[in-house]
């Protein structure tokens, strides 16, 4: 299948879960470039052209919010969708693959909580991916069965309950690992199908029912990320497949050097911006994060940090526009510690994260509602409890240090009270607190 398994991975397998990654809808968070006209009451009359607002930058960071582990042993959350800082549902299971059963966890603005959820499999139920358009409309797959012969599994949220919805399963074996909606009447899920020799699985929901589009190829379906009825960018090991409305058609992706390189997550904003990320593994090396770029036309490899001393994976990406990304997974540091990048729109850099897991902490899913709401799930464990749900959110996106390009007047009386007006970019909006050198502005508005 052209697929090499990470430690990560050759971990779940150990445990019996599955052994790949999920979707995109992954992390959101935009960047503020603000420009401002500040108004200001002069306090002092300090030489104005040197003057600079007194706002500072805020910070990038992540917290962990409580979660249930419904389960005494093993509790994974795969993917999560937001639609609002008010509505996120979170997808994944409980148990190991012999009694595996679904897990979905569902946030209306209050602590996480326990949604019920279908299991039609005797011993393995999992839900690998979800997508959200509202807070009536959900969508989550993965598999169910057997352990030789899994089907594939479709839920549906109507706004008060999930509900299995008939879908195709064209092979022997049956999976399915990524989906993304736009609307009520438009999904496509990817994955895989066959027995022994594998073939990528798309399918597609047209409001009513789903179909099968895609079952063909050679490749493990992880991840798919659409922005109409008419674009779509679903990717997994080292291919990548676009929808362009009427057909399915392979997106070259380029080498990343010599050994393998695997996708796991895509976020597309339009027909000509994608970014995909994974990790690639040198002939004689360990993996290290992969991010790649789509213009509409081609794939382009951008350089990442790989801060993982033993390895970094990258398990997906959301991006909140052109100039604000974020990819999450984790960093091999003899454990597995949570990682989160960020792309300012030039370069990517890592941002801090907590890792709670004495063994491991393991970040595979993530979205953003907005700017200042975001949300990334995934597992942790230590040796007293097992598996254990984690997520976690994330606050502000870094914004840059404010610019003046002008001041008038650039002086006062020294007894202050002119108003002054600063023109520039970057300054909080809504800012209140301007200082001239040590001195204060008696007022201020942005």
């Amino acid at each position: 299948m052209g697929i090499s398994l990470s430690k990560w991975l050759v971990w779940r397998l150990l445990q019996g879960g599955i052994d790949v990654e999920v979707e995109s809808h992954r992390w959101m968070r935009a960047r503020r470039w603000i420009a401002a006209l500040v108004t200001l009451l002069v306090a002092s009359s300090v030489a104005l052209a040197a003057a600079a607002p007194g706002a500072s930058a805020q910070g990038s960071s992540w917290t962990v919010v409580p979660s249930p582990s419904p389960g005494t042993n093993s509790n994974f959350l795969t993917g999560v969708s937001c639609t609002s800082a008010a509505f996120c549902m979170a997808v994944g299971y409980t148990g190991d693959s012999s009694s595996a059963q679904t897990l979905i966890e569902q946030w209306n603005g209050s602590p996480w909580s326990v949604v019920p959820s279908p299991n039609v499999g005797s011993d393995n139920n999992q839900l690998t991916s979800v997508s959200c358009t509202s807070k009536t409309f959900c969508m989550a797959v993965g598999y169910a069965g057997n352990l030789v012969y899994p089907q594939t599994l479709i839920e549906q949220w109507d706004g008060s309950s999930w509900s299995v919805v008939s879908s195709p399963s064209p092979g022997r074996q049956n999976y399915l690992e990524g989906v993304s909606c736009t609307s009520t009447t438009f999904c496509a899920t990817v994955g895989m199908s066959g027995y022994g020799t594998y073939q990528t699985l798309i399918e597609q929901w047209d409001g009513s029912s789903w179909s099968v589009a895609v079952n063909a190829g050679g490749e493990w379906g992880f991840a798919v990320s659409c922005t109409s009825s008419s674009f779509c960018m679903a990717v997994g090991g080292d291919l990548a497949e676009s929808w362009n409305g009427s057909s399915w058609s392979v997106a070259s992706i380029p080498s990343s050097g010599s050994g393998t390189h695997n996708l796991d997550g895509v976020s597309c904003l339009s027909a000509t911006f994608c970014t995909v990320a994974g990790w690639s593994t040198p002939t004689a090396g360990m993996d290290q994060a992969l991010i790649e770029s789509w213009d509409g036309s081609s794939w382009s490899v951008v350089s990442s940090p790989s801060p993982g001393a033993n390895g970094t994976d990258l398990l997906g990406i959301s991006c909140a526009d052109a100039t604000f990304c974020t990819a999450v997974g984790y960093a091999d540091n003899a454990i597995l510690d949570t990682l989160v990048e960020t792309w300012d729109g030039s370069s990517w850099s890592v941002v801090s994260s907590p890792s709670p897991g004495i063994n491991r902490s393991v970040l595979e899913g993530s979205s953003c509602a907005s700017a200042t709401f975001c949300v990334a799930a995934g597992e942790y464990s230590d040796p007293s409890s097992g598996g254990r749900t984690l997520i976690e959110q994330g606050s502000e996106a870094p914004v840059p240090a404010p610019t003046i390009t002008s001041v008038s007047p650039p002086s006062g009386p020294q007894a202050g009270g002119t108003p002054v007006t600063i023109v520039g970019t970057n300054f909080a909006p809504g800012a209140t607190t301007v200082a001239f050198g040590s001195n204060a502005a008696t007022s201020a508005s942005c």
